[in-house]
């Protein structure tokens, strides 16, 4: 009887050795940011009741038999994190600066030369966006004034 328990404690403690390698393992090659999302994440799942996988196939968790669940690929494991790209141009410290809180941006138009010189010298509006560092459809809109003042911009 006291043999069995023995034996079950070292049983745990090598479970719990290998269960600590493993995450080791897995988290060592991430940022460490990642490996802080990663063990909060988990923490959290594991303070619930409910099981994490859910399924009842050969495939998940078992823990009587201590099997682990075949690896999943970084691409699956990403497939529903959906990253938002941003467009224009990154905003510099002394736009923020000039920017109030709650209030929208204007960008307002240079003067109708200094636009078409640049765009003489640019050949594009995607350049003019560039050249002015503001947003392409800032620049759009620009044209269009422009081209309603009657330059010809952009076509």
């Amino acid at each position: 009887m006291i043999v069995n328990e023995i034996m079950r404690e070292a049983f745990m403690r090598l479970s719990e050795l290998a269960a600590l390698e493993a995450a080791y393992q897995a988290l060592q090659p991430l940022s460490l940011a990642s490996r802080r999302r990663a063990l909060a994440w988990l923490a959290d799942a594991l303070a619930e009741d409910k099981p994490l996988v859910e399924t009842g196939d050969s495939d998940s968790l078992n823990t009587q038999t201590n099997e682990v669940p075949k690896k999943v690929s970084r691409r699956a494991a990403t497939k529903s994190v959906k990253v938002k790209k941003r467009r224009g141009p990154q905003k510099t410290a002394a736009s923020k600066a000039a920017a109030k809180p709650g209030t929208r941006t204007y960008r307002r138009m240079p003067e109708a030369t200094d636009i078409m010189g640049a765009y003489r010298q640019m050949g594009s509006i995607n350049g003019l966006a560039e050249h002015f560092d503001v947003p392409v459809h800032t620049v759009y809109s620009w044209a269009r004034r422009l081209r309603q003042q009657g330059y010809q911009i952009g076509r």
